[in-house]
């Protein structure tokens, strides 16, 4: 039985790291900005996303989550993210940028009526 459970802790303990990346992006000339972490496996995924408007912030990561990340895409040309309430009743942000093989990307953020043209880097 006991080497049973070492055999369990270590196939746990010796799965494969989960990489880490992300894109900052601000808006030109307005205090807009959103953060995106992007976990890389078998695909990449969006994991966690902080937005702030210039007087208010919000994240994925805050108890009880303010904002909750509806549907996501990226590939090696886009990303694309729609943010919703947390009650998941109506949208808080729309983001669509193209990524650069510089690893900068250009794109919009749509927010409360406002669209925001965006210039993105890699975290």
């Amino acid at each position: 039985m006991r080497w049973a459970w070492i055999v369990a802790m270590a196939a746990l303990w010796g799965g494969p790291a989960l990489a880490t990346s992300g894109y900052g992006c601000e808006a030109e000339g307005k205090p807009v900005s959103i953060e995106i972490l992007i976990g890389h496996a078998i695909a990449p995924v969006v994991v966690q996303v902080r937005l702030n408007d210039g007087e208010k912030s919000w994240s994925t990561a805050d108890e009880p989550a303010p904002i909750r990340i509806l549907q996501a895409w990226i590939d090696d040309r886009e990303l694309r993210l729609d943010l919703v309430d947390g009650d998941t009743s109506r949208y808080e942000a729309r983001l669509r940028v193209r990524l650069a093989d510089d690893m900068s990307a250009k794109g919009t953020l749509e927010r409360g009526g406002a669209t925001y043209r965006l210039r993105c880097s890699e975290m």
